[in-house]
């Protein structure tokens, strides 16, 4: 073994042969096959499950705090004269310029855990705070370092789950996002209500997030495949003394400067039209959820006089409609999956496959269209006390399963549609959907107080159906958008290893030392 250089119990190479490279393909580090037991994709089921576990409860713990103080809004305008809804929002608009071109320049791992760590630090601080300028401040960087969970978690299912899995995983992510964003306002409301106080509806979460913070420290791998190869390439270079191998994230790194990362997202958002109208109907959809956190409960409470906490408990019908939503979905992402393997039959290709039928993606989005604005004229029609509460709680379930089916097919058409861009697509979307989530909750009661429940809620239910016609539009031309768009274009060329393979020369036989007659030894990636 004289002529070669061992790197690890699977990593080998040939001095001979690392002399004899002359150029940079020869230098790129790939995966080692197919089935490299480093790919995330190749990962065993649990680890998978564990990983997707730990950045979905990430998100519950953000945004059922981010959403909590709805419900404990009456508390705060007690103590401090003000609500604080404004603070942790704008912080959430701030952040999602930042983390999700990180998560694509340092991977998924240094980022989740820098801003969740950001997050439940910021916390104790909120749950501290003596006035009402301090409680502002730490809510506003609250909302800076935790959007980092709403963001890279997106991407890391996409790194770890297989084209065929990857709808799945999202929908179930999707789900914690929206119960949280229900179970706050009443988690909230009945901690405030009670002896414990409305501190300890901060305390409860920040503690179950250091928890979570401490065992994410300890377990959560890196899921980001660039960057695995990029610890990988600097592995080679340390023990070959072979300074050229480099990973295709290292190249990227040096055509790419900082600023050009942070601005990606906003300048996606500014040049793509595909990107720009999706993001409007999301952060149309997500400022509802906001907003509604507001109206219902302010209607039950004075249309029909219950009681404050009690009120928050309508919120549960959205969540039933968020439970359908979901089983129609994995219905719709299973039909959708069977068609794009038969048209990868043809193509011999899955990723490109999914890629060419994304916007199949958007018919069922605009059928969900139609739900919520059926749930709002229903909500309209029966906001009296001449009809009883079961009627209009009904209409809850039509308006979250719309909700939902518009939400998660958006995002899934997202991820098909921009590929190893999409955390740099979803912090685009987080842009706007903060800002307007920013300014929702602030108008809900004036709405609802000056026009009364069924008129406000009838315009909501107007304004859905304008925009039914958005994804109405990108199923009939998208595909044709795409073709004329540079960057799209380039999307099906950069996938996961585990969908497209490419010959290069920098990684050996597992378990084998590469003999100098095989000079230029080549794997697939």
């Amino acid at each position: 073994m004289e002529d070669s250089v061992t790197l690890t119990s699977r990593e080998t190479i040939s001095l001979d042969s690392l002399s004899e490279y002359d150029g940079p393909s020869s230098d790129l580090t790939t995966w080692d096959g197919v089935n490299d037991p480093e790919n995330p994709q190749n990962w065993f089921a649990r680890r998978k499950l564990w990983v997707s576990l730990v950045f979905s409860t990430m998100t519950f713990c953000y945004v059922m705090s981010s959403s909590g103080f709805s419900g404990m809004a009456p508390a705060l305008v007690e103590e401090f004269r003000v609500s604080s809804t404004v603070g942790n929002l704008s912080g959430a608009t701030i952040g999602s310029t930042i983390w999700g071109p990180l998560s694509e320049c340092y991977g998924r791992r240094i980022p989740i855990l820098l801003g969740f760590c950001g997050f439940t630090a910021c916390q104790v601080h909120v749950a501290a705070a003596s006035n009402i300028t301090i409680l502002l401040i730490y809510r506003t960087f609250c909302g800076f370092f935790g959007t980092a969970s709403t963001i890279i978690a997106g991407g890391a299912l996409a790194d770890i789950w297989r084209l065929s899995s990857r709808g799945t995983a999202v929908i179930i992510f999707t789900i914690c996002q929206f119960i949280a964003l229900i179970l706050g306002p009443i988690f909230g409301a009945y901690i405030s209500y009670s002896h414990l106080h409305w501190r300890w509806a901060v305390w409860i979460p920040t503690i179950i997030s250091a928890v979570l913070l401490l065992a994410a420290f300890c377990s959560l791998p890196e899921t980001y495949g660039p960057r695995i190869l990029q610890q990988r390439a600097r592995r080679f270079r340390m023990r070959t003394k072979k300074w050229a191998i480099h990973s295709q994230l290292d190249e990227q790194e040096a055509d790419h400067s900082w600023k050009r990362y942070l601005l990606q997202p906003v300048s996606m958002l500014v040049h793509e039209i595909i990107l720009f109208l999706i993001a409007i109907y999301l952060s149309f959809i997500y400022g509802l959820v906001f907003l509604l956190c507001e109206a219902f409960p302010f209607v039950f409470a004075h249309v029909r006089q219950w009681s404050s906490e009690n009120a928050t408990l309508s919120l549960i019908s959205i969540g039933m409609g968020v439970a359908l939503g979901s089983f129609l979905m994995l219905w719709a992402n299973h039909i959708f999956n069977q068609k794009a393997q038969q048209h990868a039959s043809d193509l011999g290709h899955l990723a490109v496959s999914i890629h060419q039928i994304a916007e199949d993606r958007l018919l069922p989005m605009a059928s969900g269209g139609i739900v919520l604005s059926l749930g709002f004229f229903w909500f309209a029609a029966t906001s009296n006390l001449h009809v009883t509460w079961v009627a209009q709680d009904v209409a809850g379930i039509f308006i979250g399963c719309g909700i939902f089916i518009i939400f998660l097919q958006g995002l899934n058409y997202l991820v098909d549609v921009y590929m190893h861009k999409v955390n740099s697509a979803f912090a685009a979307t987080n842009i706007l959907r903060s800002i307007v989530a920013t300014v929702t909750p602030l108008i809900a009661l004036p709405m609802f107080r000056t026009l009364g429940a069924p008129w406000a809620s009838a315009m909501l239910g107007f304004l859905s159906l304008i925009l039914v016609p958005v994804p109405v539009f990108l199923h009939r031309y998208g595909k044709k958008i795409r073709t004329k768009n540079s960057v799209l274009l380039k999307m099906p060329e950069v996938t996961h290893p585990a969908t497209r393979y490419t010959k290069t020369t920098i990684i050996s036989p597992p378990l084998q030392s590469v003999h100098p007659s095989s000079a230029h030894h080549t794997t697939m990636i």
